[in-house]
């Protein structure tokens, strides 16, 4: 007894894994570059007290070995994305790509609203001057003309 499988299948199926192919591996790419800009801004954060890491096991490193954070999230990371991309042909591994980019992209969407947030009070804080105690010995602020 032979091989069962139809040819015709099984190269439809190597033609649809290499479509596949061209879009799934810019989606693990974009992983990997949404998991460094997510490190970088959460060192960023952390540093200035705007932000701690929510992760128990990542946080000490942080705070204490800040490229060693880096280098274990790149390489947990990088890990955990060849290997789904080895097991591409399996549906649940597509699945998981896509849920790795979803989780980095909402991450980066938070370290945005932070950066708008910081921006904004630095240029309210540009913009409102303390009124001087002379002037009326009123605490509160007054906008600068310009």
């Amino acid at each position: 007894m032979g091989d069962r499988r139809d040819p015709a299948k099984s190269e439809s199926r190597v033609a649809g894994t290499r479509r596949r192919d061209r879009w799934l591996g810019p989606v693990v790419k974009g992983v990997i570059v949404l998991n460094l800009l997510d490190a970088l801004f959460t060192l960023v954060w952390v540093s200035t007290g705007l932000a701690r890491e929510v992760n128990p096991l990542m946080s000490p490193l942080v705070v204490e070995h800040p490229v060693a954070f880096v280098s274990a999230k790149l390489a947990l990371v990088g890990f955990g994305s060849w290997l789904l991309w080895r097991c591409r042909a399996r549906p649940l591994a597509v699945v998981a790509i896509f849920l790795a980019f979803i989780a980095y992209y909402a991450a980066l969407l938070i370290h945005v609203r932070i950066l708008v947030a910081v921006i904004s009070a630095y240029v309210a804080s540009a913009l409102i001057t303390p009124a001087p105690l002379a002037e009326g010995f009123s605490p509160f602020l007054i906008y600068r003309d310009r």
